[in-house]
């Protein structure tokens, strides 16, 4: 299993233009959801393994021209590992706690393994998770999921890689599920005036009451709306 990704490695490398690298990068991510139909659960967990170890490898040779596609091809590739962990039902024993183990070594091996695939992982796990299982993800599949970056936390000097922990996956996930609190009788129910309103119903903020120029209102609208709403996780805040 570990020969074939050093060409497919080699070929993504002198791959150009950005549409065709986000072809050929969707399509050797995807490798790894074809192996697990093809040749099992075993192959495939070592397929994700190969990549981590190839990436590592040449990570230090990826220089300003490239490294943008190479940032792209691990968030297609994390997809596609929880595209699969939620295909398996987030199994502890058959896929999270290989998941997790991949994890820490990933963000503990401080020596072995380069910055730049972590902080990529970090800056990509919410929004690709968000993807994928938004909706559906219980309570205790996403704490398990967390496991591994609160056991990175704990362990972890790199002040680098703890920072970008709290401001890309902790922080947004706490900031984007909370449970709006009910209004009593005697509080003010007019948000005309607000300057940024939640409605529940719509699951929105809604920006400045409508003043602003439609345009305007419909860009920042678009930055708002870019949460990533776990409607299981908002227990956490009663626990």
């Amino acid at each position: 299993m570990a020969d074939p990704y050093p060409s497919l490695n080699l070929d993504y490398w002198h791959s150009d233009k950005l549409p065709y690298q986000s072809e050929l990068a969707q399509k050797i991510a995807k490798l790894f959801t074809l192996i697990g139909e093809k040749l099992g659960l075993e192959k495939q967990k070592e397929w994700f393994g190969q990549f981590l170890y190839i990436f590592n490898l040449h990570w230090d040779k990826v220089d300003n021209y490239r490294i943008d596609k190479y940032l792209m091809f691990i968030r297609f590739q994390l997809h596609e590992v929880l595209h699969f962990l939620k295909k398996h039902d987030y199994a502890k024993e058959t896929v999270l706690d290989w998941f997790n183990e991949q994890m820490k070594g990933l963000f503990l091996n401080e020596n072995e393994m380069s910055k730049g695939i972590p902080l990529q992982v970090c800056d990509t796990f919410l929004q690709e998770l968000n993807k994928v299982d938004a909706e559906n993800i219980s309570f205790a599949s996403i704490a398990a999921l967390l496991e591994p970056f609160l056991h990175t936390m704990a362990n972890m000097k790199n002040t680098i890689l703890l920072d970008r922990l709290e401001e890309k996956i902790f922080s947004p996930l706490l900031d984007n599920n909370i449970t709006p609190a009910n209004k009593s009788d005697d509080e003010d129910t007019d948000e005309s005036s607000s300057e940024i309103n939640y409605d529940p119903k719509a699951g929105k903020y809604w920006v400045d009451g409508g003043k602003l120029h439609p345009k305007t209102f419909k860009e920042v609208q678009k930055l708002i709306d870019q949460r990533f709403n776990f409607p299981n996780f908002n227990i956490l805040l009663y626990a």
